[in-house]
């Protein structure tokens, strides 16, 4: 005989995105299942993702509002400037939080810290419940319902799915929900690194041939994390190096401006990709995160915009409920896809633009891009425009 369980949302995906929008929907009153397929015990390791985030001021404003972000404050760190440069090339471009106020421009968090803090939240929600490991074997909507089977022969009845599942989502397969995009020949490569001299709170973006390599700030004044994107066919042979080897081509590209360094964390790697879902929504189910849009990381906004989804969606939705309302209509989740779809799609064709822009050494190119640089920092109305979006304000 199935388990039946009966409940307003069902949230396919534990892991960030899927847990922040869990909580943030239990606010209201709306009462959630997350159906997470790898165990959750093992994700809550600490060595199980050594990864950091940069998170936003707007993500920050939305963490606040579900009580996260003062359990993460001893472990923040701040950025307060950043610096994009062109290879070794003496022009970059400076923002500065003063250009704007006095308010950091970015937050940095390591993923492993944010995944404890929010599966505490959720453990502690009565709103919120979790099932791990389970899998979904098959999902039916009618006109009313969206019916999840679960291989561990549970049966979850809700009004909506949200697809919270990453860049290879099964919800947005099984949905019929077709992509548009392009690999990109790229291999993002993630580590942490300690340095001799401070980092001082600035972010680094250094664009290179094989891609951009950033350089981010932690909370600790003398460790950094790192985002070294190199070509699919050449970064295999990096991943294999030595420990010593690894540094020394590290610190080719990114100079001796911190002193001397050492790789002190785990490699990472993961192909770079543009995936955008064509339609957000279908009969019941709602994407968000990166089961809806995954973009390249050179302007670190993927989890960003994933949380401004999450804040368009809440809205919605708590709007629907407080007036009870189905809360898996077509003309709901029409205005959710109206609101986010465009400023994704945007967000997907400026970083896909900027990689192919600063992804070669022809000599005319890289003579008009380093005039674009010098441009906008020397015009400070338009850093103010480029902090604003970036920063989700």
């Amino acid at each position: 005989m199935k388990n039946k369980i009966v409940t307003d949302i069902s949230i396919v995906g534990g892991g960030l995105t899927g847990s922040i929008i869990a909580l943030s929907l239990a606010q209201y009153g709306i009462k959630s299942y997350i159906i997470e397929k790898n165990n959750n015990h093992i994700m809550l390791n600490t060595n199980y993702d050594t990864r950091t985030t940069a998170l936003a001021p707007s993500s920050k404003d939305l963490l606040s509002s579900i009580n996260i972000w003062e359990l993460l404050k001893k472990d923040i760190g701040f950025i307060n400037e950043i610096r994009v440069s062109d290879g070794d090339t003496p022009i970059f471009l400076h923002f500065d939080k003063h250009d704007i106020g006095n308010k950091p421009l970015g937050f940095m968090i390591k993923n492993s810290i944010l995944r404890l803090k929010l599966h505490s939240a959720i453990l502690n929600d009565k709103h919120v419940k979790l099932i791990s490991p389970a899998t979904i074997e098959n999902m039916s909507i009618t006109n009313d319902k969206a019916v999840l089977s679960l291989n561990n022969g549970t049966e979850i009845i809700s009004d909506l799915i949200i697809g919270a599942d990453g860049k290879r989502s099964s919800i947005r397969d099984m949905s019929n929900i077709n992509t548009i995009g392009w690999n990109y020949n790229q291999t993002a490569i993630i580590t942490n690194i300690k340095h001799d001299l401070s980092h001082n709170n600035i972010a680094h973006e250094r664009f290179l041939k094989s891609g951009p390599l950033a350089i981010l700030p932690l909370k600790n004044s003398f460790s950094s994390s790192i985002v070294w994107t190199e070509s699919t066919d050449n970064a295999p042979s990096f991943l294999a190096l030595n420990k010593k080897d690894f540094k020394n081509e590290l610190t080719n590209r990114m100079g001796s401006f911190l002193g001397k360094i050492e790789v002190y964390e785990k490699r990472y790697s993961y192909p770079l990709m543009l995936k955008i879902a064509k339609n957000y929504i279908s009969d019941r189910v709602v994407l968000i995160g990166d089961a809806a849009h995954t973009i390249h990381p050179i302007a670190g906004q993927g989890l960003n915009l994933g949380i401004r989804d999450i804040k368009t969606l809440t809205k919605i939705l708590a709007n629907t409920k407080k007036y009870g309302l189905d809360l898996g209509t077509k003309s709901v989740l029409t205005e959710y896809q109206k609101i986010r779809r465009s400023e994704n799609l945007l967000m997907g064709v400026t970083t896909d633009f900027l990689n192919n822009l600063f992804s070669n050494d022809v000599l005319p190119v890289k003579l008009i891009r380093d005039l674009g640089l010098n441009f906008v920092n020397n015009l400070s109305s338009l850093k103010r425009e480029f902090i604003y979006h970036a920063i989700g304000k």
